[in-house]
């Protein structure tokens, strides 16, 4: 019974020590494109990764508001390469590189806020059927560049809490 009581004493100790602090999460209370919603204007990009690079991108910033801030473009490059070679010289897996180039561009003047180049990396077991090695190997790039959304935002948000800090 007194481990119990101490159980909740601690608890309770540390819950009000962290909510006195200032604590906050870093992932938390901001949804995702909060504070650009609506405000930036997507560009289309070509290629498999780059269409799905695009629509998570617009999914997650939301249509563009008529007068917009910024503009967002996106240039992908997807490369793949075997990683193990089976004893019958087959390959038993290969992984696939998305490398997305954004610059975000303000639309009042054309000066950049923010450009980088975001790199995600995955991999994917290859099969004996050709075919589902590439259905797999199609399923993975859209995976990466589903990842890479969260980066691009991400990443977007620091350069844009860097300028106004």
């Amino acid at each position: 019974m007194l481990s119990c009581d101490r159980r909740a004493f601690l608890s309770t100790v540390l819950a009000l020590t962290v909510s006195g602090c200032g604590f906050a999460p870093i992932h938390g209370n901001v949804a995702p494109g909060h504070d650009l919603q609506g405000r930036v204007r997507v560009q289309s990009a070509p290629g498999r990764a780059g269409y799905f690079l695009v629509s998570g991108l617009r999914r997650r910033l939301g249509n563009p508001a008529e007068d917009y801030d910024y503009e967002l473009s996106v240039d992908t490059m997807t490369t793949s390469r075997v990683v193990v070679i089976g004893a019958r010289d087959e390959r038993l897996r290969f992984e696939i590189r998305l490398v997305a180039n954004y610059v975000l561009k303000e639309r009042k003047d054309g000066s950049i806020t923010a450009a980088n180049d975001i790199e995600v990396l995955t991999s994917v077991d290859a099969t004996e059927s050709a075919y589902a090695a590439y259905a797999a190997e199609k399923n993975r790039i859209q995976d990466a560049a589903e990842a890479a959304v969260g980066r691009v935002l991400r990443d977007i948000y620091l350069h844009l809490a860097l300028e106004n800090s």
